[in-house]
Order: C-alpha cells, then sequence, then structure tokens
C-alpha cells in the first residue's frame, strides 16, 4: 500500500465519510470534489469515479437517411451563360407593376392636358377664314394647338385665345383678341351701349368672320376675364397645308378699338 503524507491523509479522511452523499449527487454537484482531491491519489477515492454524461440544451436533430452514391442525382451548377433566362416573376406582381405605371402615365397626361398644352379641334365659322377656311364646303375641322402654361399672362391684341364661355361655363371658345384693358371699343349691336372701355383683367374678344350675328363674342356677353382664359392658340397643327406658327403682329388691327386710352396699372396672375 502506497505510503501518504499527513495532508493526503487528512484529506481523504475528511472526504470518506461524504462518499455516500456524492454518490447521489449530480455529476455537477460532485465533480468539483474529484477534481480537488484527486492529485492525492486516494485508494478510497477509487470506487467514486464521475460518470461519463454530457448535458446538451438542444434536441438532437432526427438524422436524413442517405442515399446510396449511385441513387443520389448529381448537383447541376447554376447556369451563367449569356443566354441564360431568369425564371418569370409571379403574376400579382406583374400586375402591380404594370397598373402603377398605366396610372402614372393617365396622372402625367392628365397634368400635361391641364397646365402645359392640349390639342383642340375648332368647330363653327366664327373665325373663318382664318380657322375653318373650309367650313362651307367640307367636313374637315381645323386642329390648333393651345398652351396652356400661364394662360393669362402677357394677353396681346391679335392674339387669338381659348376660354370658357361666359354664358356657357361648359363651353371652350376660340376667339381673337382685339383690345386689352384701358381701351375702348366701338361695339356692335347688340350690345347695349356704343362704347366699352374694357375694365382692368379683362379682353374684348371678337371672331374674324364678317358679318352680324355670325360670330358669339364679346359683343354678345361683353368683356371677358383673364381668368377665363384656358390657354393661348399658337399653332395651327391641322391641315398640314396650312399649318403655321399664329403671330399677333401679322393681325392688321380693329379701326373700332382707340389703343390705350388711360394708364393702367399693372397685375401679375399666378
Amino acid at each position: 500500500m502506497r505510503a501518504f503524507t499527513k495532508d493526503q491523509a487528512l484529506a481523504a479522511f475528511l472526504i470518506n465519510p461524504m462518499l455516500p452523499l456524492l454518490k447521489t449527487t449530480t455529476c455537477i454537484g460532485y465533480r468539483p470534489c474529484i477534481a480537488l482531491v484527486r492529485p492525492f491519489q486516494s485508494p478510497y477515492l477509487s470506487i467514486f469515479r464521475a460518470p461519463n454524461r454530457t448535458l446538451s440544451t438542444t434536441r438532437p436533430s432526427p438524422s436524413k437517411p442517405r442515399l446510396p452514391p449511385s441513387s443520389q442525382p448529381p448537383k447541376t451548377p447554376p447556369d451563367t451563360s449569356p443566354n441564360f433566362k431568369h425564371p418569370r416573376s409571379r403574376p400579382i406582381t406583374t400586375i402591380f407593376s404594370g397598373l402603377t405605371t398605366f396610372l402614372s402615365i393617365i396622372a402625367l397626361l392628365t397634368l400635361t392636358k391641364t397646365h402645359v398644352f392640349e390639342l383642340k379641334t375648332v368647330s363653327g365659322a366664327s373665325m373663318h377664314p382664318f380657322l375653318n377656311a373650309d367650313y362651307h364646303s367640307s367636313l374637315q375641322r381645323d386642329i390648333v394647338w393651345v398652351n396652356k402654361w400661364r394662360a393669362g399672362e402677357n394677353i396681346k391684341r391679335g392674339m387669338v385665345v381659348a376660354f370658357y364661355s361666359p354664358n356657357h361655363p361648359n363651353v371652350v371658345a376660340v376667339k381673337r383678341v382685339v383690345a386689352v384693358e384701358g381701351d375702348v371699343v366701338v361695339t356692335k349691336a347688340p350690345y347695349p351701349f356704343e362704347r366699352e372701355e374694357v375694365p382692368v383683367g379683362h379682353v374684348w374678344v371678337e371672331g374674324d368672320v364678317e358679318g352680324r350675328g355670325k360670330s358669339f363674342d364679346s359683343n354678345y356677353y361683353g368683356p371677358v376675364s383673364k381668368s377665363l382664359i384656358e390657354g393661348k392658340v399658337t399653332h395651327v397643327v391641322w391641315p398640314a397645308d396650312k399649318r403655321c406658327r399664329i403671330r399677333p403682329e401679322n393681325w392688321k388691327g380693329s379701326p373700332r378699338v382707340l389703343e390705350g386710352r388711360r394708364q393702367v396699372e399693372k397685375i401679375e396672375f399666378y
């Protein structure tokens, strides 16, 4: 039997009575004691060994059956060729993307038509012969370009404008501006006054056609407010042989208009 030192014998003497208690504890409880007395190599501890246990906090995953090498499908590498076509997107995503694009186009067209420009067809003979020159001989109607950007600003005599009729707000009329604010106009029948001074923020419009009662213009409903002007007619788009730009300076003027009879304060329109 191996001889022990005094300290080793004392440690064995203290641990020996606690062996029954240590046997009933878990491995976490008596393993520190084994680590403490193991250097002493006491024969009394030969019957006391820590069980080979492992604690795990995760559940073991079921193992998948492995196929034999002959039955396993071969792994194909991803196709990186230029002609490779990716799988199509989901139908719902494609429909949503198409609907968003369609609504965006509709909104852009509406914004352009309301605030930028619009193509209008001129109906009636009130602007004959400048517009609808073949009104009485054919059903062809002229198509004009209406510039709607800041429509009520920089209105000059001789301009052709599109505006909402004061008597029929749902109707857009096309007439020529013959007088601006501050001018005095010698009116035609059935206007109740022989002369009319154009007030501030208004214009006097008439048709180019000659003859009484052939143009429903300011001689019926008086001066037109600039706020009713929808846009300036700047170009004739159709027919192709009459395509041109409308220049106010080419208009000869009206002998019934007395220009600039009084000074008019400048007003900015927003």
